[in-house]
């Protein structure tokens, strides 16, 4: 899409919770800070497992309940070094500094943390590979190219408008 190029901020998760956001139903991610963005976030899978993945896979698979599948602990590692989807990021709870506002209706929140609140996604068919970075940062142009080439010319307008 030729004019659709533009910067994306990107936020490394480690897998599987990269995947949970992907793919897996994931609607919070809790953070140690907070930030004042909201707007469309490449979702990126770092190239770190968290340490203990059998009990993250765990807890992923008993909150996504009937929709996990055998094949899910596979590809919830698979993909590293990627961004996996864009997420849109809604709201951002002040969780440890004032308690949490807000409704505690995900099973994914942690308490004392910031909850990450996403309301939309956006799947990529491939995976797209670029270093990771801390925080929020900026996907490397020609990586944002290749995830904007990969959506329908209305989802590239909704994540430019809002972004």
């Amino acid at each position: 899409m030729m004019g659709a190029s533009r910067q994306l901020w990107a936020l490394t998760v480690r897998q599987p919770w990269a995947w949970a956001l992907a793919w897996g139903g994931k609607n919070i991610e809790n953070r140690s800070w907070t930030t004042s963005y909201r707007g469309w976030i490449a979702i990126h899978a770092g190239k770190t497992l968290v340490d203990d993945v059998g009990r993250a896979q765990q807890f992923i698979q008993e909150r996504m309940g009937w929709r996990w599948r055998p094949h899910h602990a596979r590809q919830s590692v698979r993909a590293r070094g990627q961004v996996l989807a864009l997420a849109r990021l809604d709201a951002v709870c002040a969780g440890p500094v004032e308690g949490c506002a807000c409704p505690m209706d995900s099973a994914w929140a942690t308490v004392g943390a910031f909850h990450w609140r996403f309301g939309a996604w956006q799947h990529l068919r491939r995976p797209v590979a670029t270093a990771g970075g801390l925080g929020l940062w900026n996907l490397p142009q020609a990586a944002a190219d290749a995830v904007l080439a990969q959506l329908d010319e209305h989802a590239v307008h909704a994540v430019i408008a809002h972004g």
